[in-house]
């Protein structure tokens, strides 16, 4: 089931209207120039979540022939601007882990698992330094355990040397995952 915002966001592309001249020029005025790192930064309207903090672009309104007015995320209109979706229901990645870069060379269209798959760090309560290897008191160890297809846990091993429990963290995850840029570099 697809959101009001979507379903608009989709007609208007459909129709052109998003996407005229005067939106295009609009649209990059509000955009620094590429920095160090290659991120083209978002620099109007942003929406703070717990996610980070997104830019976003009005559609919509009067001027499109529409009752009323939406907000679409900027990086969302970035790579529909450039590259389009090939999926309505896609979730757009930052590649880059910077949460207000429209550089549509550092997006990348994935499902909500791929998205998830690339963090930009580890949960607040690891205890390792490293993904799914956490210290096990029971038993003395450290423990690793991943998660198949379906979220289901799946325990990997108890290990007492902390560089063994990583590396099998990393070949688990490497085969898995198709989306964890980290573990691959």
């Amino acid at each position: 089931m697809y959101s009001k915002q979507w379903f608009l966001f989709f007609l208007l592309k459909a129709e052109g209207i998003v996407f005229t001249e005067k939106r295009q020029k609009s649209f990059y005025e509000k955009v620094s120039l590429p920095d160090d790192n290659g991120c083209m930064i978002w620099l109007a309207s942003v929406s703070k979540t717990p996610w980070g903090a997104y830019g976003s672009v009005g559609v919509g309104g009067i001027r499109d022939g529409l009752d009323k007015r939406y907000s679409v995320k900027a990086h969302r209109y970035s790579y529909a601007l450039f590259i389009g979706f090939k999926n309505t229901d896609s979730y757009i990645d930052h590649i880059c882990h910077n949460t207000l870069c429209v550089a549509p060379l550092h997006l990348r269209e994935t499902t909500n698992s791929e998205n998830g798959q690339n963090r930009a760090g580890l949960v607040s309560n690891n205890s390792s330094g490293y993904p799914r290897v956490h210290w096990a008191k029971h038993a003395n160890k450290w423990r690793v355990v991943g998660k198949d297809k379906y979220g289901k846990s799946i325990h990997l091993g108890y290990f007492s040397d902390l560089d063994k429990a990583k590396k099998v963290s990393r070949e688990y995850g490497v085969n898995l995952y198709t989306h964890n840029d980290k573990e691959r570099e």
